[in-house]
């Protein structure tokens, strides 16, 4: 199962939901899930490339795998 930390680098970052619609086109429902400490496996490819130039990170930093 892969852990996001899509809400840990936001507040690193200090990007607020809002910003992260803006910044990336996303709808509001889908920025709101990715922020929780939630399983990513249903989250597209394109979602998380999206996510991860606006944290201008690679995409295997906004998750974890856990068992």
């Amino acid at each position: 199962m892969l852990k996001s930390k899509i809400s840990s680098i936001a507040k690193k970052q200090n990007k607020s939901p809002t910003d992260i619609i803006k910044q990336t086109g996303l709808s509001r429902d889908t920025v709101f899930r990715l922020l929780r400490p939630a399983d990513l496996e249903n989250v597209s490819l394109r979602t998380l490339l999206k996510i991860s130039k606006m944290f201008n990170c690679k995409i295997k930093n906004l998750y974890e795998e856990i068992d």
